[in-house]
C-alpha cells in the first residue's frame, strides 16, 4: 500500500468516476493509502508513481478504515520519511512528554473554520490558499514572527498563519502503515486507562470521580465542537467547515476530540461506538434515525446536519413536544441511541 496526501479539500467517489457519487471527503493534508501496486509496500516506487500519473483515480482507503476511489489530480505521493514526520514520532521520542510535543509538533490541524495562508506576516499581505478546519499543515516555525507562524500546506505553498488558528492533531495515519483497524477503539480506551493509572494510588473513589469528571469534560468538548459548525450549509458526503453532511458533523466533532467513530449513519463492529437504551441518553451521544444521525445536547435537545427544507444545514431541534423546534418526523423514526462511553 502507497500512501499519499491529500492536495486540497477532495472528494472520495464510490466508483473510479466522479459520476458515481461522492462517498466521502478528506481535506487538505490528510493522508490516504492507495492501492498502487501487488507487493503492497509502504512506499510508492518510481514506476508506481508513473502508472499513477497516468491513472485519473486511484483506490483509497482513509485513515478511519473508509474506502473509495479520488481523482490522482487530488493527490500527491507521501514518502515514509514525511509519512514518519506526519506521526510526530521523532518529536515524541525526542521530547518525551506530550506537552513538549504540543508546543513542537511539525504537523498541526488548522482550528478555526477557514485560515488564510498569507505571502507575509501581516493582514495586509497576499492571500495564497485558505484551508479549512481540521486541514492539516507543516508548522516550519512556530511563532517566526510575533504572532505568526511559518506554514507549508500540503500544496506545496509557503506563508503565514497566525499562531492561534493552530491546534494539535488528534488523530494519527498508523493505521495506513499497520493495517491496524482497531487502533481509533485501542487509542480511545488507553487514554480512559491513562486517567485510572494516575489515580491509582490513591482510593478507588477518588479514581472514579477523576473518571467521572473525565467524562463529563468530554461530552462537554464533544457537544462544543459540533456546535461550532451550528450554521454550516449541509452538503451530501461533506466533511468540512465549508459543507457537512449527518454523519460528517459527528465523524468531525469526535475526531476533533481524539475519537474515530464510523462515518456513516450507523454503528459497526470494530468501532467504539455502542448501543445504549433511551434513558441512558447524555449529551454527547448519538441518535440514530433511517439514514440520519444527530447528537443529543442535553435537555431534549440535538444537533445535526440536515437538508430539510425549513432549516437546511447544521441545526438544533427538539425531542420534546411542547417545543417549536420539535422536528415529529425524526423524533417518531428513531432507530437507536449511541454512545462511546458504555459502561465495562
Amino acid at each position: 500500500m502507497g500512501i499519499a496526501i491529500a492536495l486540497r479539500d477532495a472528494w472520495i467517489f464510490e466508483q473510479a468516476d466522479e459520476n458515481s457519487g461522492r462517498a466521502d471527503q478528506i481535506l487538505s493534508g490528510w493522508a490516504v493509502g492507495c492501492d498502487v501496486s501487488e507487493t503492497q509496500s509502504t512506499k510508492l516506487s518510481e514506476q508506481d508513481v508513473m502508472d499513477w500519473q497516468k491513472s485519473r483515480y486511484v483506490h483509497v482507503v482513509t485513515h478511519y478504515g473508509y474506502q473509495g476511489w479520488m481523482r490522482t489530480s487530488d493527490l500527491r505521493p507521501c514518502s515514509e520519511k514525511e509519512w514518519r514526520l506526519r506521526q510526530n514520532l521523532e518529536v515524541l521520542a525526542l521530547s518525551g512528554t506530550e506537552e513538549l510535543l504540543q508546543s513542537s509538533a511539525p504537523f498541526c490541524w488548522i482550528g478555526v473554520r477557514e485560515a488564510d495562508i498569507l505571502s507575509a506576516p501581516k493582514v495586509q499581505a497576499e492571500i495564497l490558499e485558505t484551508l479549512t478546519r481540521t486541514s492539516i499543515v507543516h508548522v516550519i516555525k512556530r511563532d517566526e514572527v510575533d504572532g505568526w507562524s511559518r506554514v507549508r500546506t500540503a500544496s506545496g505553498t509557503e506563508g503565514y498563519l497566525h499562531t492561534v488558528f493552530l491546534t494539535e492533531r488528534r488523530d494519527h495515519d498508523r493505521f495506513l502503515m499497520k493495517r491496524s483497524k482497531g487502533f481509533f477503539l485501542q487509542d480511545f480506551l488507553s487514554r480512559r486507562a491513562e486517567v485510572v493509572q494516575e489515580e491509582s494510588i490513591q482510593k478507588f473513589s477518588n479514581v472514579k470521580t477523576n473518571l467521572q469528571a473525565w467524562e463529563q469534560a468530554l461530552r462537554h468538548a464533544l457537544t462544543n465542537s459540533a456546535l461550532r459548525y451550528l450554521g454550516t450549509q449541509y452538503r451530501w458526503a461533506g466533511k468540512s467547515s465549508q459543507g457537512v453532511d449527518c454523519s460528517g458533523l459527528l465523524f468531525l466533532s469526535y475526531m476533533e476530540n481524539g475519537i474515530l467513530i464510523y462515518r456513516d449513519a450507523k454503528m459497526i463492529d470494530g468501532f467504539p461506538m455502542c448501543p445504549i437504551g433511551r434513558d441512558e441518553l447524555a449529551p454527547g451521544d448519538a441518535i440514530y434515525f433511517p439514514g440520519h444521525v444527530a447528537m443529543y445536547l442535553g435537555d431534549g435537545k440535538f444537533i445535526h446536519a440536515t437538508a430539510y427544507k425549513e432549516n437546511a444545514g447544521v441545526c438544533i431541534n427538539s425531542l420534546n413536544l411542547t417545543d417549536s423546534d420539535y422536528r415529529e418526523d425524526l423524533v417518531n423514526s428513531i432507530t437507536g441511541y449511541g454512545s462511546v462511553f458504555v459502561k465495562e
